[in-house]
């Protein structure tokens, strides 16, 4: 979704508990405060980076946010082979911060995706 304000009101209206949106400037021009809106509005914010997005792009940000969510595979298709290189950004997340926990799986085709997954993460489940 671009420009995520315009909706964050609607969403949390609607009985959203979280919101996440997605850190690359075509997304959300003003990151930081979209997501002080999301807990304005009594959600817990989260961010979003695509494969390609460098962790150090939600530095500034990590202090903001309950949940980060590092997308696996490239969006817009299913069926899709986890990306191994997304593994290191899950790995660097988990050193910045003990309060993120993975909580999903990948959806991967891939035989070891999952258990690859897992291992990079602290916590399972």
């Amino acid at each position: 979704m671009v420009e995520p304000e315009r909706s964050l009101e609607r969403y949390a209206r609607a009985g959203a508990d979280h919101l996440l949106v997605q850190a690359e400037p075509g997304s959300t021009v003003h990151l930081h405060r979209v997501l002080s809106r999301v807990r304005e509005c009594g959600c817990r914010p989260g961010v979003v980076i695509d494969p390609a997005t460098p962790v150090l792009w939600i530095d500034p940000v990590l202090h903001l946010v309950d949940i980060v969510l590092v997308m696996t595979v490239n969006p817009g298709f299913g069926g899709q082979d986890l990306l191994p290189e997304t593994l290191p950004k899950i790995a660097a997340l988990r050193a910045r911060s003990e309060s993120f926990r993975s909580k999903s799986l990948p959806h991967s085709r891939r035989p070891g995706s999952r258990s690859a997954f897992w291992s990079t993460c602290a916590v399972q489940g």
